[in-house]
């Protein structure tokens, strides 16, 4: 029977029918190794990456690469959900020697747990620019064979280096120059035709952080390009087909630069950080209509693009328990396209070419394999023009047409619900619903939607009673009605961000609420510097772990994500939120005989929030001038000092 049975991480459990002989990552398997003196093969992955599952049906379930594997190596198995602290650790590592990173990640390590081999995906049998395993396997072996002792210097070598990194030198509070020369960069990275940025090839992903980045700074400086940037990233991929215009939300990433072709994973924080920037576009709309009163003529499409988004979390995404899963993927991309004589028998044949010119549908298919370029005869729906466009062409009023779509999008919905294929991470992260949270309370006060908001909180108030245990130690994972897995600093720091933000959404329907979201999030805080503040004070930041792991060779202070907000640049934003509500004494203490003390008091935590958003800020100083659009989320919250 596989190891991976009685797992709880569906990702390891989806693997358990593999011919790969895995085993988790525990000391039964480093001891193993050291027994047995062979090296270790890690994979890391995770439920939702397409690649990862790629991997699965090429190589692990394969005879030959299997029959390789296990008579070589001894082979450990990891879900990135479960364990980030390892995946961010071999990220560094794959960084490091090959100048980029990803999942699924693939290491070859000492049996004592130091890496001397990184990649990211490996096919089965090598192409011209990428190795096979089929390949790899036997060189690899051969080295620790007869070169066993340059193996060991080697993997030394690349720990001393990952240590090097582990803590940045602090330096100043990054300034104007950091934070303008992150705008310059995102400004040469910029698709000035199809909006975004693109990373390798014409891939582009969401980039929630970047676009909440550019709103800051629009906000902070009255820079109009840096609003219309983010205004014409939005509008080109909800036209695009990274836009699921049947059930809504949005796919991870765009295989080319028009958004049109998706990679059908979508997560949780995707969708949460699209949210949260739609609401942050329209406050900062708001801001500039005095100077630029023309600007408010086209502010209902964040509106739109919010419902869109938030109906799909909550009608799509939950989970029974008022939370939210981690993330949906189709095991087969044909359950998101259509043929057109498909289309045409479902659709009422009135209808049906103002619907197909609307979403580009063609008789010989507009979606492209990504890999052969050729068409398949299926399409992908995505429109050129937006309804307003498309409307004048037909004659018809925007809204009408607007109509029509919704009738059409709900009976292909009911058609498409009835094909096989999509599967729910039914995974409940602590980290995603602290930040999903965050974005449903902060788009229900822009908005001034009442649902989104009580969503928020009921999903807060799930997550404060279940996921810390009676003795008070914090779980970063609930499913199959149990919260396990060690908590990590993301999951602490997303949540405070959630509960700042249900705090402020609450108050501004309800003043009954008081403070207690408030409290709330600076008891999070206060376990937070329990368990991950750099108590040497190296620096002024938290680590992502707590130390109990000896086999991840460092405590990684942690930075900001090329797509999410790192934990620490989240901590900052939400000290300097904490520190704003303070400095405003709440109407009832101002009736207390005792205001004047209690106004200290409240002024002197807010004056300790503040400093300690500086000290973090100042650890990442000199990266950020080294790359700073990578830490586009961290200048941003500093903009709120």
């Amino acid at each position: 029977m596989s190891l991976l049975m009685n797992e709880k991480s569906p990702f390891l459990q989806k693997h358990s029918s593999d011919l790969v002989n895995w085993m988790t990552w525990c000391d039964d398997a480093f001891q193993y190794a050291q027994k047995t003196e062979r090296f270790i093969y890690l994979s890391i992955g995770n439920y939702s990456s397409k690649w990862s599952n790629y991997m699965q049906k090429e190589c692990f379930q394969d005879t030959e690469v299997a029959q390789l594997i296990n008579s070589t190596c001894v082979c450990i198995l990891v879900d990135s959900d479960e364990r980030p602290d390892i995946a961010g650790y071999f990220s560094d590592v794959c960084q490091i020697q090959n100048g980029g990173t990803g999942i699924p990640l693939n290491i070859f390590l000492t049996p004592d747990g130091e890496p001397f081999f990184a990649a990211t995906w490996l096919p089965k049998r090598s192409t011209p620019s990428i190795p096979g395993l089929v390949d790899v396997l036997p060189r690899t072996k051969w080295l620790w064979i007869t070169q066993r002792e340059n193996v060991y210097r080697s993997a030394k070598s690349l720990t001393d280096e990952i240590k090097k990194h582990a803590l940045p030198a602090a330096g100043g509070i990054p300034g104007s120059i950091q934070v303008k020369a992150a705008f310059n960069e995102l400004c040469n990275k910029y698709d000035d035709n199809w909006g975004g940025f693109s990373s390798v090839g014409a891939q582009k992903s969401v980039s929630g952080s970047k676009l909440i980045f550019l709103l800051d700074f629009a906000e902070k400086l009255k820079n109009l390009k840096a609003f219309n940037m983010v205004e014409k990233t939005l509008r080109k991929m909800w036209l695009g087909g990274i836009h699921d215009h049947i059930s809504g939300g949005f796919f991870e990433l765009a295989t080319d630069e028009r958004w049109i072709i998706p990679n059908f994973v979508k997560n949780l924080a995707d969708q949460a950080l699209v949210l949260y920037t739609a609401a942050l576009m329209r406050t900062t709309r708001i801001s500039f209509s005095h100077i630029h009163p023309y600007i408010m003529n086209d502010s209902e499409f964040e509106l739109t693009l919010a419902k869109d988004v938030a109906n799909f979390i909550l009608n799509s995404m939950a989970a029974p328990e008022s939370v939210f899963c981690a993330s949906s993927i189709s095991e087969n991309e044909s359950y998101y396209l259509w043929t057109e004589d498909e289309l045409r028998g479902i659709i009422p044949q009135n209808d049906y070419s103002v619907f197909g010119q609307t979403f580009s549908v063609m008789q010989g298919g507009n979606f492209r394999n990504e890999f052969s370029g050729l068409k398949s005869g299926l399409n992908i729906l995505y429109m050129h023009e937006d309804i307003k466009t498309v409307a004048e062409k037909f004659y018809c009023k925007p809204e009408v047409l607007e109509s029509k779509i919704l009738e059409i999008r709900q009976i292909l919905l009911e058609s498409r619900n009835k094909r096989s294929g999509l599967k729910l991470n039914n995974q409940v992260i602590l980290s995603l619903n602290g930040l999903a949270i965050a974005a449903l309370a902060f788009a229900g006060r822009v908005f001034e939607n009442k649902d989104w908001i009580l969503a928020a909180e009921r999903a807060l108030l799930f997550c404060q009673k279940t996921f810390p245990d009676p003795k008070g130690n914090w779980r970063r994972r609930y499913i199959e009605k149990t919260a396990s897995t060690d908590v990590q600093f993301i999951d602490l720091a997303y949540l405070m961000w959630g509960a700042i933000e249900v705090h402020l959404a609450t108050n501004a329907i309800s003043a009954s609420k008081k403070d207690i979201w408030l409290k709330f999030a600076e008891s999070l805080i206060a376990k937070a510097e329990e368990l991950f503040a750099d108590n040497e004070k190296h620096t002024g930041g938290f680590f992502a772990t707590d130390d109990k792991d000896k086999r991840v060779l460092k405590r990684k202070l942690c930075e900001d994500r090329e797509s999410f907000p790192g934990e620490n640049a989240v901590v900052v934003r939400v000290f300097c939120m904490l520190a704003k509500i303070l400095e405003e004494p709440a109407d009832r203490e101002k009736e207390s005989p005792n205001s004047e003390e209690l106004a200290k008091e409240r002024l002197e935590k807010s004056k300790k929030y503040r400093n300690n958003a500086k000290k973090i800020a100042a650890t990442f100083v000199r990266p950020a001038a080294k790359a700073p659009s990578s830490y586009a989320f961290m200048l941003g919250s500093t903009l709120k000092i």
